[in-house]
């Protein structure tokens, strides 16, 4: 993440779904309270946000840009391609659609929307499942009307990565909502690029806890766990945020309410989807609320003290039945014969949360209009 810049700083994410069709999806705002510009998601309150998907974007904003590359576990799908891994059922390839309905919703079609990968770095076929959590239209069943307006762009999503690090060099964070196969493009476009992007916080990852694609993996690790093994030892500066994290973070029926009765157009079009996501967390996992998986990883981005972390080298298990694994060596213990993990690049993992103070964030954002 950008450190220090007179204007503010620039947090970015880029989101890309995966399945036949990838996307990232990169959201920017100002926080100027701050000295910070922050990314916005999911109906967050953004000042500039960009989205990217599946491959293509477009011209930067005029501050620094950001870019964030993901989706999160059960924040939304598509009707072809889910933004995450749940379920039984396998969704089909789908254009930018998705991100255009969502951005004409809430009036921001100023927002450009760009196409990510259509197959996993070893170009593979992506396979998404994720119906039962995000529903048949991939929006939480809201039903919104095909987009009228919003048209994506031209640029590739991994060559816009580039393009904004090269234009922004250290000033660019991005906040990796999905899997990470963009990521490790803009990579192989450019060698340099862990030097000159900022940080990237992605989510992704089951510590020490079960995931939730199979009790190996976690969705976003599953879907291209090629790519995050490089990105995780690229040498970026990496904070993994994984499931054992943000599944503590819970939107309870009191805070439903509250948006509920919210004047927000962010409210109001979250609100639309809300009954499907409480419906399918107390079905699966028996509880009444709703994981903020993406919230959550942004606002790690957005004020770090918000969570804390342990350093140590990842590796992801890229085959086999615990495909998508991912597994964290602590540098508290030293061993003496070599390994995967010897000599690799260390990366941020979080380990505690203020559940909260996130919750209470992101209400206030959801229920504040730009």
């Amino acid at each position: 993440m950008a450190r220090n810049s007179s204007a503010g700083r620039s947090c970015a994410m880029a989101s890309h779904h995966e399945l036949a069709s990838q996307r990232i999806r990169t959201e920017v705002s100002r926080w100027r309270a701050q000295d910070r510009a922050v990314v916005g998601v999911h109906g967050d309150r953004c000042q500039q946000k960009i989205q990217t998907r599946r491959g293509e974007t477009n011209k930067p904003p005029e501050d620094h840009p950001i870019l964030d590359e993901g989706q999160e576990e059960c924040a939304r799908a598509s009707t072809a391609a889910p933004a995450r891994i749940e379920g039984p059922r396998r969704w089909q390839a789908r254009p930018t659609e998705e991100e255009n309905r969502q951005l004409e919703a809430v009036g921001r079609t100023d927002i450009p929307v760009a196409e990510g990968s259509h197959v996993t770095l070893k170009k593979d076929r992506k396979l998404r499942i994720a119906s039962s959590c995000h529903g048949s239209d991939g929006l939480g069943n809201q039903g919104l009307p095909p987009a009228t307006t919003a048209k994506p762009l031209d640029q590739p999503a991994a060559a816009f990565l580039v393009e904004q690090a090269n234009l922004y060099p250290g000033q660019v964070t991005v906040v990796a909502l999905g899997p990470l196969t963009n990521l490790a493009l803009a990579l192989e476009l450019d060698p340099l690029f862990p030097k000159k992007i900022g940080q990237i916080v992605v989510l992704g990852g089951a510590y020490s806890v079960n995931g939730n694609v199979n009790p190996a993996a976690e969705s976003n690790m599953f879907g291209d766990p090629d790519a995050a093994d490089i990105i995780f030892t690229c040498g970026a500066d990496v904070l993994a945020v994984g499931i054992n994290i943000t599944q503590q973070v819970i939107l309870s029926e009191a805070d439903r309410e509250k948006l509920e009765h919210s004047d927000s157009k962010y409210a109001r079009y979250i609100c639309k989807s809300l009954a499907h996501y409480f419906d399918y967390h107390g079905e699966v996992y028996f509880t009444k609320g709703v994981y903020l998986h993406d919230p959550t990883a942004l606002l790690a981005a957005v004020n770090p003290s918000l969570i804390t972390s342990a350093e140590g080298v990842v590796r992801v298990q890229t085959a086999g039945t615990t495909k998508g694994l991912t597994l964290f060596r602590s540098t508290e213990k030293w061993y003496a014969d070599m390994s995967a993990w010897s000599g690799m690049p260390t990366v941020k993992v979080a380990v505690t949360v203020d559940a909260p103070a996130v919750v209470e964030l992101m209400m206030q954002r959801l229920m504040a209009d730009d």
